[in-house]
């Protein structure tokens, strides 16, 4: 209609997504720092091939039901023969003790990559208590 106004193309659109944050009684619990975390694990073993941040914070609904972090097989294909992850870096990933991680259930190669599920019932009683 004559003398309307689109507002859709003066909407500002944020430059980068919200930090996500889970207060707990000793950390923050951070995507950011647990997706350095991990990336620090797979530069620290494998060497200066894996510079680029390769891990991905889930957020299909149908894939949270089995992982919480991907790090693709393609991604990983850059930086391991083959895109397999050696066991040691895998036990490393799931051992991994730091400030703004969250406590890991379950690290595992799978044909579509490295994959790793959160302590769930951990993670939500930290964040509860």
């Amino acid at each position: 209609a004559a003398g309307v106004a689109d507002t859709r193309s003066r909407r500002s659109v944020p430059s980068a997504p919200p930090s996500v944050a889970m207060e707990t009684t000793d950390s923050r619990l951070r995507v950011s720092e647990t997706l350095a975390a991990f990336n620090a694990v797979l530069r620290g073993k494998a060497g200066d091939g894996a510079r680029a941040s390769v891990w991905f914070k889930e957020s299909s609904a149908r894939n949270l039901r089995s992982r919480d972090f991907l790090a693709p097989r393609a991604a990983l294909r850059a930086i391991f023969a083959n895109g397999q992850v050696p066991k040691d870096i895998a036990e490393s990933v799931l051992s991994l003790k730091c400030p703004g991680v969250p406590p890991i259930h379950s690290c595992q190669n799978v044909p579509a990559g490295l994959i790793v599920q959160l302590d769930r019932p951990t993670v939500f009683e930290q964040i509860l208590t």
